[in-house]
């Protein structure tokens, strides 16, 4: 009769690393209140129909050899979806030319391509990560786009995860609006303090790349500033990145007011804020802006 041999985990490797093990619960647990599906290491040519595509070798080879960390499916499983956690070997350039050409088999094909960061699991803001806010914000638009279809929205009217109201996935109204709160938070100060801005202002601008930058402001006493600058990667993936990067920075320049107000934080002035602005602009393509009057004799 025989007997089990013991294993040697020596020569075995592990699935996982630690981030990836994270991802993959934080995902499973996202993604399973829209009855959707997690698979880690799925090749890429067991998501892509590369025979007779049209795709170059280079492209067809590679498919044969890489895989996606992980893809989200529906019931059937049809993909939806995949995303890809990028460690520190992501900035060498071998590991570049493999994503690029891992986002453009995604693109030939048509599926979205979350790339992601171990920092997408710690920050935290409302009760959501930003790989959450992501995965959420894909399943929302994907309802909004079906109530469209379906004649319960108007087909010819623009509608964005931000702007739903309620998630039964989430919590709180607005829930894909991370910087609400921090909002809110300007908005009553403004309301007690008469030079406070009751929002910041801000400029959103793309790079050669797509990553989204903005720069933000918000006047706290005559002739006085606080700024701040925050940035979100280009995606292969159907969000709003100026969305993200415009939450990020009220939620920077909201935690900055509360350091000023109790003495802990310097201001900056007009010409600083005006040089920020100038160089901004000189740097990246200018998509959209926002600001409240800068003569501070006309506020209020």
């Amino acid at each position: 009769m025989s007997t089990l041999q013991p294993i040697n985990t020596d020569m075995l490797k592990r699935l996982f690393t630690q981030s990836e093990s994270q991802a993959n619960e934080r995902l499973s647990a996202i993604v399973e209140v829209y009855g959707a599906h997690v698979y880690p290491k799925v090749r890429l040519a067991d998501v892509f129909r590369i025979e007779r595509s049209g795709i170059r070798r280079e492209l067809y080879s590679f498919a044969l050899k890489a895989h996606f960390d992980f893809l989200i499916t529906d019931d059937a499983p049809d993909p939806l979806f995949a995303v890809e956690l990028d460690g520190e070997s992501h900035r060498h350039s071998r590991q570049r030319q493999r994503d690029r050409l891992k986002n453009q088999l995604s693109d030939h094909f048509g599926l979205p391509l979350l790339r992601v960061t171990a920092r997408h699991l710690q920050f935290r803001v409302r009760g959501v990560d930003l790989l959450a806010w992501f995965v959420h914000s894909w399943f929302a638009q994907r309802f909004l786009s079906e109530m469209q279809d379906g004649g319960q929205l108007p087909s010819d009217e623009p509608f964005f995860a931000s702007d739903l109201f309620l998630s039964p996935a989430l919590e709180g109204d607005f829930p894909l609006q991370l910087g609400l709160e921090a909002r809110r938070r300007i908005s009553q100060l403004s309301d007690r303090e008469r030079w406070i801005d009751p929002a910041p202002s801000h400029i959103i601008g793309f790079d050669n790349d797509g990553n989204a930058h903005v720069f933000a402001w918000l006047r706290v006493a005559k002739q006085s500033w606080l700024s701040t600058q925050s940035a979100a990667r280009a995606q292969h993936f159907p969000v709003m990145l100026s969305d993200l990067v415009c939450d990020l920075a009220a939620i920077d320049i909201a935690d900055q007011l509360a350091e000023y107000l109790r003495g802990a934080r310097r201001s900056r002035t007009d010409s600083d804020i005006d040089s920020e602005i100038a160089r901004f602009s000189s740097r990246f393509r200018i998509g959209e802006s926002f600001g409240f009057i800068r003569d501070s004799s006309s506020l209020r």
